[in-house]
């Protein structure tokens, strides 16, 4: 595109022509913004993640450009900036829970039973992840159903039925 030119007008008569002083003709050309562009894939900023997973809060970014059309002879250029930014959000993938290994069997209760128990950590659900599938704890008799405590009982059962048999 040439947009500056040298003119001379000249004028005819029946005495000639004549030509006048050649003039420059300058067209000043200010620029215009194109289209935005895509958005840019969403970055993470260096050391922002969750756990280790990429994702979490980051930005992106689209660029025009002043070139349309562009300045020309000391035409303005485009006004406004030519690069936006903005937040974007990477979503982090589910985690699913699973469970801590089971804790040593617990001493014998007065109630003649053991416990042990587990923990929902290993790792601990996140981001829509399931929770662990199962129970946390265990019980188990401790004596094989002889216990004291069911010992006490039948004796005191037996005692009755002594008595009850005297009372006769």
């Amino acid at each position: 595109m040439d947009d500056h030119a040298n003119y001379t007008c000249g004028v005819y008569n029946v005495a000639g022509v004549r030509f006048t002083r050649p003039a420059t003709l300058t067209v000043f050309v200010n620029g215009e913004w194109s289209n935005w562009g895509s958005w840019s894939p969403c970055q993470l900023a260096p050391g922002l993640t969750a756990q280790g997973l990429k994702c979490g809060i980051g930005t992106q970014k689209r660029v025009r450009h002043c070139s349309n059309p562009t300045p020309v002879n000391n035409g303005q250029f485009c006004p406004g900036e030519s690069v936006q930014v903005t937040e974007c959000t990477i979503l982090c993938p589910p985690i699913d829970g699973f469970w801590s290994p089971w804790s040593q069997w617990s001493i014998c209760s007065h109630e003649c039973t053991q416990v042990r128990r587990r923990i929902c950590n290993n790792p601990i659900p996140e981001y829509g992840g399931h929770d662990c599938f199962g129970s946390d704890f265990l019980i188990k008799n401790c004596t094989g159903g002889l216990c004291r405590k069911n010992f006490d009982q039948i004796s005191l059962s037996i005692i009755s039925i002594h008595l009850n048999a005297y009372d006769l």
